[in-house]
């Protein structure tokens, strides 16, 4: 492969750092990989890409889970039927959200945090005002689409200090093969907040998504909006989600990958 004018190093690859403003030149590649986040592929062929703003989802019908309903649309109340105070925390069946085209796979809860940095976080960031799942006492947890999706994001807040690597999701096919690995990473992280960072935390995959598997430490997560997202999704679409430039950014210029067998990350 021959590297262009704009391009730094030959290796098989070509590295480039672009401005926002160039990036559109960007059209014909066949694949763009934002770095900063961590993003192991179990197959390299899949062209996954990583999803850092909700907005990606506009384009496509979606649903969106802000867990402050249940649901049936009701107010989310505990056994003496009043709304949680900060720091209580009730069980969520498996099948609430079944009508939503989601299942539990592993007991969770609704929790309103008592942190009042993860409270800030879903504030500014645009996560929902109160609760979110799936409490301090679950690490793990495993969700599954009745119908497989190919894109989802969710809102996450995390605490840097008790945990400096972050969650990671793992998104697997319809027969339980691993696609994707996404880990929690600077390109994920729109804002801090006191102990908190916050941000969007999602993956796009032409291969079918039927189960995510959560693992976190001290993180909460938060909205949760998922999609079967037409494929190839569009690359820009895929590029603005990914680098997190225009009006909600300002992040430096974005390092871009890009070569002849598709997206990988950095």
């Amino acid at each position: 492969m021959d590297c262009t004018s704009h391009q730094t190093r030959c290796d098989g690859s070509c590295r480039a750092s672009v401005s926002p403003s160039a990036i559109h030149t960007a059209a014909g590649a066949t694949a763009v990989c934002i770095i900063g986040a961590t993003l192991a592929l179990t197959a390299p062929a899949s062209h996954a890409a990583i999803v850092t703003d909700r907005s990606f989802f506009d384009p496509f019908p979606s649903e969106e889970i802000t867990w402050e309903l249940r649901g049936n649309g009701e107010p989310v109340l505990n056994d003496a039927n009043t709304p949680l105070i900060n720091g209580e925390t009730f069980p969520m069946p498996l099948t609430e959200y079944a009508d939503r085209g989601l299942t539990f796979v592993d007991q969770i809860n609704w929790v309103n945090d008592g942190n009042g940095s993860f409270d800030a976080a879903q504030l500014i960031g645009g996560g929902s005002p109160s609760l979110s799942i799936p409490s301090s006492t679950i690490d793990f947890f495993r969700v599954q689409f009745d119908v497989p999706v190919r894109g989802f994001a969710i809102f996450v807040a995390n605490n840097r200090f008790d945990d400096p690597e972050g969650p990671v999701i793992v998104a697997k096919d319809i027969n339980g093969n691993v696609i994707e690995t996404i880990t929690w990473g600077a390109a994920f992280i729109d804002g801090s907040v006191g102990d908190a960072d916050y941000g969007w935390f999602g993956l796009q995959t032409p291969t079918l998504i039927r189960t995510l598997e959560f693992s976190k430490d001290s993180a909460i997560f938060d909205n949760f909006i998922y999609s079967e997202v037409p494929s190839p999704a569009p690359a820009f679409a895929l590029l603005l989600a990914g680098a997190g430039v225009g009006a909600r950014r300002s992040r430096r210029d974005a390092e871009v990958l890009l070569d002849d067998d598709g997206l990988e990350a950095l």
